[in-house]
């Protein structure tokens, strides 16, 4: 029952750990995924809105029913435009058509096809409202007389959120039979709480949303708008359990995060017509000011200039720098005056220049060009509150995610804010009061990258022994903060360790018999374990063609290596037999069965060597096997190499030959979803097994060395 109890407690911190881990990754996941929804929106809205009333009144006839804002409401809208003016087929299908026999105009330059809508609706089609209002869209011709729309199926009240937003494009009823219909339903974005639109005359005052009446009143007001304001909110895909928003009062909604969008669009063509419109915005912006640039990042500066003048009408800058003066090759956006370069070589001159680009897409020449050599002047701040805690088997370890610098960047808005850190690094000993060096170093960025809650599990930290450890901050060009605080913690388990396995005993000229095996990292459980603490065992001599004895007798115990050599003299016709065991240092000490016997029989020259995948390592998709003999004599030859996974779950074993020659062997493998000729390997614990067969001093002889991994999905 204490065994049951200790194994939930360190089940429920384990699962605790992860928890925290998982939902701090979920939830960038959805904010991330929430304000791309958001923006996608926002861009597709308004790159239609912004044409609308291009093109729409081209010969200047005011009898003309055409409107450029169809339907204006505050949770939907519908505008007219000459979408396919730039496409030398679709700019007169179906124009040419409308403009034929019957018609009440010489030139129509819009079909029904560019009469676009956005509102919301659910997805399954469960909206009982109904977009209404009235436009010219006869079947044939353009007859000057208007006709009701109708769009069923939508939500204006949005009292039920999360919704689709729709583009929907008009077409006729193919059959010519029954006037028209939106058959073209497009969904834009999912996870939408609600659409706004505002709408503004020329002087800046708000109008009421006149909809889609054709009342005279709603379409002079409608003629009137020349400003519309959008604000799309976007919520997150998932709620969140542990987040209330207390200003939203709908229970649907109130565990999902938002992101709201909003902005106001002045389309150059509204209340254009005729000659005019076709020209209506084509003078680009002035060309920006002199950038001025702040290196002190790695591989990246701070770009800043003052705006240009308000009646430019610029939507965004473009940062444009290179190397080259004459060739400023890459680009970056901002929609501010103020932007942070980064992906820069450090000690490099980069020139910098900048344009300007209007809401029309007119783009201004380049402005004065500035050089700047980039540098590397930050160092990251120290970790802080760095924690440990033991649990079974491994030492979990969390810290309060690193944001700034020790000192302030010059011309930099979030200075100290850091911008380039990589992740971090992290130290331990079993000495308190050591110094982080590199040879004690157990991970670095590549382990722990820079994470929002940052954390790190060391499974190889052998049990029941204290640890101590530090945690530094470094940056993208590998500068290092000052170390953490010391933390302290231990593992511990009662659970005996595995035995030992790929033992093996070679003859040593020199020196007698060198015993060696493969580090131990879990235990008969298959959870982590890591022990370096070793028995070795030797029998008794014996004539060489007598069976394995029954008795071993205790030789030594070592501890922090692998491998142990034996002093005696083997005669000729004789033979001794060696097990290892593994033990841990708890009190009393778990210790594994004996491992499988080893007898000496051959001199091996080095020592096999399984560079990757590491010990207890998590291995999924795409993997590497590297094999090496390692402290091979040159006058070894290596006649083959190969490796066999053995599942630890049935026994089942399947083997792939390296190669021969040479002291070292890569081979790619699949681990999922596909790898061997009889299917994947499926999830589970794995014990891979290098040999090496050789032949050294007129001998031939196999090393080995094993490690155990976990195959995951």
């Amino acid at each position: 029952m204490v065994s049951i109890t200790i194994l939930a407690l360190a089940t429920t911190v384990a699962l605790v750990v992860y928890d925290r881990a998982r939902l701090a990754y979920k939830q960038g996941e959805n904010v991330t995924e929430q304000q791309q929804v958001a923006r996608v929106a926002f861009d597709v809205l308004t790159s239609d809105i912004r044409m609308a009333g291009f093109n729409t009144d081209p010969d200047g006839d005011r009898g003309r029913p055409d409107e450029q804002l169809e339907a204006a409401f505050a949770t939907a809208i519908t505008v007219r435009a000459d979408y396919d003016a730039d496409d030398s087929i679709e700019v007169d299908l179906p124009e040419q058509a409308l403009a034929g026999t019957g018609s009440a105009y010489g030139t129509v330059s819009t079909g029904n096809d560019e009469i676009v809508s956005y509102v919301l609706a659910k997805p399954d089609g469960s909206s009982s409202e109904t977009l209404a209002f009235n436009a010219d869209v006869g079947d044939t011709v353009r007859d000057g007389s208007i006709e009701a729309v109708s769009i069923g199926r939508v939500d204006l009240s949005q009292s039920d959120p999360p919704y689709t937003l729709y583009k929907l494009v008009l077409e006729n009823d193919p059959s010519g039979c029954c006037g028209t219909s939106f058959s073209r339903r497009m969904p834009v974005v999912d996870n939408v709480r609600s659409l706004r639109f505002r709408y503004f005359d020329r002087a800046g005052v708000e109008l009421a949303p006149p909809g889609g009446d054709e009342t005279a009143l709603a379409v002079a007001t409608r003629a009137a708008v020349r400003r519309i304001g959008v604000e799309i909110e976007a919520l997150t895909r998932d709620a969140d359990p542990h987040w209330l928003d207390a200003d939203d009062a709908d229970p649907d909604t109130r565990q999902f995060r938002k992101f709201r969008l909003d902005g106001e669009i002045a389309p150059p063509n509204l209340g254009r017509g005729a000659i005019p419109d076709l020209q209506a915005d084509l003078t680009p912006p002035g060309a920006p000011a002199t950038p001025r640039l702040y290196p002190g990042h790695c591989g990246g500066l701070v770009v800043h200039w003052p705006p240009n003048p308000g009646h430019d009408g610029v939507a965004y800058y473009r940062v444009a720098y290179g190397t080259d003066s004459s060739a400023l090759e890459q680009m970056q956006s901002s929609l501010l005056p103020g932007a942070y370069v980064e992906g820069l070589t450090d000690d490099t001159p980069y020139y910098f220049s900048l344009q300007a680009v209007d809401a029309a897409g007119n783009v201004s020449p380049l402005g004065p060009t500035d050089l700047v050599t980039t540098a590397n002047t930050n160092t990251p701040a120290s970790v802080a509150s760095l924690n440990a805690t033991g649990t079974t088997g491994q030492i979990d370890l969390d810290w309060t995610a690193t944001g700034e610098n020790t000192g302030s960047t010059g011309g930099d808005p979030a200075s100290p804010a850091i911008r380039d850190l990589a992740g971090y690094r992290v130290y331990r000993s079993q000495n308190p009061g050591f110094t982080p060096s590199s040879s004690n170093r157990i991970a670095d960025e590549n382990d722990i990258p820079d994470l929002p809650v940052p954390i790190y599990s060391d499974m190889q930290a052998p049990r029941c022994v204290p640890h101590y450890y530090k945690v530094t901050a470094v940056d993208a060009c590998g500068i290092e903060g000052s170390p953490s605080d010391e933390a302290a913690a231990q593992s511990w388990g009662d659970v005996d360790p595995m035995a030992p396995d790929g033992v093996q005993a070679h003859y040593d000229t020199a020196s007698g018999v060198r015993i060696r095996w493969s580090a131990v990292y879990d235990d008969v459980n298959g959870d982590a374990a890591h022990i370096d603490t070793y028995k070795i065992y030797r029998s008794a001599l014996q004539d060489s063609s007598s069976p394995e004895p029954l008795t071993y007798t205790f030789l030594e115990q070592v501890a922090n290596v692998t491998e142990y050599t034996d002093p005696i003299t083997i005669p000729t016709g004789q033979t001794a037999y060696f097990k290892v065991q593994a033990v841990d240092r708890c009190l009393p000490p778990n210790e594994s069965a004996p491992s499988i016997a080893a007898a000496p029989s051959c001199a091996f020259s080095g020592r096999v060597m399984i560079r990757q995948p590491s010990a207890t390592e998590d291995v999924s998709g795409s993997e590497s096997v590297s094999v090496e003999v390692d402290y091979a004599d040159p006058g070894a030859v290596h006649t083959e190499a190969r490796v066999t996974w053995e599942k630890g779950s049935d026994g089942s074993t399947w083997t792939k030959v390296l190669g021969s020659g040479g002291t070292s062997w890569t081979w790619n493998w699949i681990a999922t979803p596909s790898g061997t000729p009889l299917g994947y390997f499926e999830p589970g614990h794995y014990l891979i097994t290098a040999e090496v067969d050789q032949t050294f001093s007129g001998q031939d002889c196999t090393g080995v060395d094993t490690v155990r991994v976990e195959v995951r999905e």
